[in-house]
């Protein structure tokens, strides 16, 4: 069963095996910053908690979101960081001190992104923030109500969010919340799309057409 063997010798959730198994793959991340690693469990579970105390409504999304239906931590590719949608805006996150032990990561541009104590990256997506591209963020992203331990964005959200891209990984990922899913949500599902989401929705169905099963990335 998939995870199974990992979880058990490391114990914990799929998530907390693959944030784990993120520390040692670092070399294997891709993209420029290789070293690049996301937040140990703990430090997730203490960061969670100290938004909740300060009353901020934080999601995970990106790629530790996906793994919480792909549940394969072995097959599934290692990430830099842990995406965290947060229910505030963009000016009012910025005004928000980071926990003891953590710092703000003044290298990342146009994106607030923390480093935790271990040198573990989150980045945080705020609500209804507007990019320079003319981009829009959600104003919420609802959780998804399975996901006890770690608050998962639901699976149609995240797949509407990573439609929004022009990278070549967020598309793999988007076929494999499709297989974990078992189809492609519906365009009633998903809502209105740019033309960017649009297009990559194609591509998916058309790739999820020929081949609805196998691994990460085939």
């Amino acid at each position: 069963m998939p995870s199974r063997m990992v979880t058990e010798l490391i114990g914990g959730t799929p998530i907390d095996a693959y944030l784990r198994q993120c520390q040692v793959r670092n070399t294997l991340v891709e993209g420029e910053q290789g070293t690049h690693v996301p937040p140990t469990p703990d430090e997730t579970k203490h960061l969670l908690g100290y938004l909740k105390r300060l009353g901020i409504e934080a999601v995970i999304v990106g790629s530790v979101g996906v793994l919480h239906y792909v549940k394969d931590t072995r097959a599934y590719r290692p990430t830099v960081d842990l995406d965290l949608f947060v229910k505030i805006s963009h000016r009012a996150m910025q005004a928000i001190v980071p926990p003891m032990g953590w710092k703000p990561d003044l290298a990342s541009p146009g994106v607030i992104s923390w480093v935790s104590p271990t040198g573990g990256y989150v980045d945080f997506m705020t609500s209804g923030h507007v990019f320079p591209d003319g981009n829009t963020t959600p104003k919420s992203v609802a959780s998804d109500p399975s996901s006890k331990e770690y608050p998962v964005a639901k699976a149609v959200e995240l797949f509407r969010l990573k439609l929004n891209t022009m990278r070549e990984k967020d598309l793999s990922d988007l076929m494999s919340l499709a297989r974990a899913l078992g189809r492609v949500p519906s365009d009633k599902e998903l809502g209105p799309l740019n033309q960017t989401q649009e297009e990559n929705l194609g591509l998916v169905r058309q790739w999820y057409k020929l081949r609805p099963s196998g691994k990460y990335g085939e």
